[in-house]
């Protein structure tokens, strides 16, 4: 702020307050007979005081205090004590603008990670990719039905973070579906003499190249090297996502909605094969048609 706004934000305080004047000038005969200057003297040294104070503090966030003053929201400061009222409101209104642009970042969603899928974590959950091969035909009995009521869990959720009152629950057809799909997953390990895993999902690293999935596959080559260690001394296994790699083309994420993981796959996966098929039969079609154009030689067997 400099003298001539700081000039224009006393006009309009003694214009709130019409005895700011009376003191100012009282205080300035006072200090010009202690010190013994003159009035004016007085006065522009009191001035250059003040803009110390206010250097900072523009006059449009003094402007906003004022405002606040003549609507009653803050107090009418006495006499000298509007300068020391500015410079603190004006840093309140900072710092509450701070805070809530703060706010806004936090919950905005943009994400803040390169790699989508393991949000740079560098592993994900996925779906163990011979169980989905293999799983189809069983999950195609697992029903998913609406229910009349959610659970209390997710009415306490829906109070707290003030979620829609129409929430729709849903039930499993059998409630147990996924352990008895890792019970049917290992009884048909045990029945053919497969050699793979029995977990329906495992952690796997994912394919990106965030420096965590980085650091994974450099751990992972330290195990295979059998040189990997720690401050505590040798490590003799793999790293947590283990020696698998994410494929999306065969692995399902694993979320915290197994039922719908499955259903989207295989629902993605049937119209794969679909227009497969489609393709295969337009190609046969146009070969036929190919063949039997009268200007094309046809193939001679003897």
């Amino acid at each position: 702020m400099n003298h001539q706004e700081l000039k224009t934000i006393i006009r309009r305080f003694a214009r709130i307050n019409p005895v700011f004047f009376d003191w100012a000038e009282k205080q300035a005969r006072r200090m010009s007979e202690v010190n013994g200057t003159s009035v004016d003297e007085e006065w522009d040294e009191q001035q250059q005081t003040w803009l110390r104070t206010l250097e900072n503090v523009t006059i449009d966030e003094a402007q906003e205090t004022l405002n606040r003053i003549e609507v009653c929201q803050l107090e009418v400061p006495q006499y000298g004590e509007i300068i020391r009222t500015l410079k603190i409101e004006a840093e309140k209104t900072r710092e509450a603008r701070a805070v809530e642009e703060r706010l806004e970042q936090s919950h905005s969603y943009q994400p803040r990670y390169q790699c989508p899928v393991c949000r740079d974590t560098g592993m994900v959950r996925a779906w163990n990719p011979e169980f989905v091969r293999r799983y189809q035909r069983e999950f195609q009995q697992v029903r998913r039905v609406k229910s009349g009521q959610v659970s209390r869990r997710l009415q306490e959720l829906a109070e707290k973070y003030q979620l829609p009152e129409n929430l729709i629950g849903y039930e499993y057809q059998p409630k147990d579906w996924l352990r008895r799909a890792s019970l049917w997953w290992r009884d048909e390990i045990l029945a053919n003499g497969w050699d793979c895993t029995e977990m329906v999902s495992y952690l796997v690293r994912c394919n990106c190249d965030c420096q965590a999935s980085r650091r994974f596959a450099e751990e992972y080559g330290l195990y295979l090297a059998r040189t990997r260690r720690t401050q505590r001394g040798p490590v003799y296994g793999p790293p947590a996502c283990g020696a698998a790699v994410y494929d999306p083309m065969v692995m399902p994420i694993r979320t915290c909605f197994p039922h719908e993981d499955l259903s989207k796959w295989y629902g993605i996966m049937s119209d794969v094969q679909e227009n497969s098929i489609m393709s295969a039969r337009a190609m046969r079609r146009d070969g036929n048609a190919v063949c039997n154009r009268s200007d094309t030689k046809q193939p001679q067997f003897h």
